[in-house]
């Protein structure tokens, strides 16, 4: 779908030691002239592409693909309670919940998808994390604000992920936990159609 060696690359994070090691590693590797690394938030960068978007609707540029990589998470709440788990604990400034200081909030959804609706050539948006809860709340967000979901040949089965070995983290494996005890009759998880079963990123974009 995407020819990444054509693409340029544009990253944002708020952690001057996160931009400071990508930078390092983009020059040791000679990507600066097609990488750039920025100190803002996406929240900012995203407006900044919106304030672009013409009367017409358009963009100047294309945009093929939009990443949203493993956010910081939300607090996990189990059983109606917010409660930090061992994972969590890494972190304390954590945001309180998925309404209240998480990156991936109404307004940042609504302005991806303007965005990529702009594109000239339009675009896709990634979503990754390593919290299931969290992907299913992003996923979630990204169609109430208007995105398609794309029909995946290669997808999560309901049977792969009964097998506690893929659990990708303890914080998931809480949540998991807590969800049965609440939802004795099962209750949803990322799996189906809409949820890739091996890397969708090449291993190299160069």
């Amino acid at each position: 779908l995407i020819n990444f060696r054509a693409c340029n690359y544009v990253g944002c994070d708020l952690s001057a030691l996160n931009i400071g090691y990508g930078r390092g590693i983009a020059h040791r590797w000679g990507l600066t002239s097609r990488l750039q690394l920025l100190r803002r938030s996406a929240e900012a960068f995203l407006n900044q592409l919106s304030d672009e978007v013409s009367v017409s609707g358009q963009l100047p540029l294309n945009i093929p693909l939009i990443m949203i990589q493993f956010p910081t998470p939300f607090q996990l709440v189990t059983d109606g309670q917010s409660s930090v788990s061992r994972d969590d604990r890494r972190n304390t400034q954590l945001p309180a919940n998925a309404e209240n200081g998480f990156m991936v909030n109404h307004e940042v959804m609504s302005t991806v998808v303007k965005v990529l609706r702009a594109s000239q050539k339009g675009g896709y948006l990634l979503l990754q994390s390593n919290c299931e809860d969290v992907a299913l709340f992003m996923h979630d967000l990204a169609v109430s604000v208007g995105a398609s979901p794309l029909l995946l040949e290669k997808h999560r089965r309901d049977k792969d992920i009964g097998d506690e070995s893929v659990v990708s983290s303890l914080r998931t494996k809480r949540w998991l936990d807590g969800a049965s005890s609440c939802h004795p009759n099962g209750f949803r998880r990322a799996s189906g159609p809409h949820w890739s079963s091996e890397p969708l990123l090449p291993r190299r974009g160069w």
